[in-house]
């Protein structure tokens, strides 16, 4: 039974109760692409996940297997293969959403993802091949390894606020919401993992390995950001695929409820 007709349930305030969305598609063939993008971003995101679990998986049993565990190995070749060509296709997802309709003020930002992937692919394969060939250490290959992650995050960031946009454009503040609640969880998750790791690396480096009392709390803080990493990327597939039926409810013309966003 729905609170609109049970007479007992307690009334909804005006910032509580949901409001139809009127939002009328002018640019409907450009809606669709960005649909279709987005499912795109969406499975790349979920096969990338999958992948790496079981790489992990596969990993420790190649190390477990010593010498034998050559087939681990050569399969984890095909994970890193599989991660590779899921990538692209987060690529050609992000281009499809090219097609945002001027007035949703979402194309930049599309581009800016766009630019610092591409940048960061390109920084990854040729700045190792570079580093590797003119027989760098590896302090400098790790700095390249951290300047590439922080740029794929500065993409994702650009994305995350084109699907804010997006949902703007839409009259969603629901989904726009959970884009806010995902780059907010996010960033703090991958702050405190820098922060931390910064920190770690700098007391190594000035007297020798920490003791105990230090890497008790470093562990437990880096677990739990990751973890929170985890839940943001989580959250992120989640906001693609609502967001993607969102668009799909406005190309029916689905009469869809607009949510007010939780703080």
């Amino acid at each position: 039974m729905t609170t609109e007709h049970n007479p007992f349930a307690a009334p909804l305030t005006s910032e509580e109760a949901p409001t139809p969305n009127t939002f009328q598609a002018e640019h409907p063939e450009s809606l669709e692409k960005v649909r279709k993008g987005l499912l795109m971003v969406y499975i790349s995101i979920c096969g990338i996940l999958l992948l790496m679990i079981g790489a992990a998986v596969l990993g420790g049993v190649a190390a477990a297997a010593g010498p034998q565990g050559g087939a681990a190995i050569g399969i984890l070749a095909l994970v890193g293969f599989g991660i590779l060509g899921l990538a692209i296709l987060n690529l050609v997802g992000v281009c499809f959403c090219l097609a945002a309709p001027d007035s949703s003020n979402g194309r930049p930002l599309v581009v800016a993802s766009l630019v610092l992937q591409i940048s960061s692919f390109v920084l990854a394969f040729a700045g190792q091949f570079v580093i590797a060939a003119a027989g760098g250490g590896l302090i400098a290959m790790q700095i390249v390894q951290a300047i590439t992650n922080l740029m794929s995050f500065a993409a994702i960031i650009c994305f995350l606020l084109f699907l804010w946009r997006m949902a703007d454009y839409i009259e969603r503040p629901d989904v726009a919401g959970r884009a806010k609640r995902t780059m907010i969880i996010g960033a703090v998750s991958l702050g405190a993992i820098i922060v931390t790791g910064i920190t770690f690396g700098t007391m190594a480096a000035g007297g020798g390995p920490p003791g105990d009392a230090v890497m008790a709390p470093v562990g437990i803080v880096m677990a739990v950001s990751g973890l929170g990493v985890l839940i943001a990327t989580i959250m992120y597939a989640n906001t693609i695929t609502y967001l993607r039926k969102a668009i799909g409810e406005v190309l029916q013309g689905t009469p869809a409820t607009n949510l007010p966003p939780i703080a």
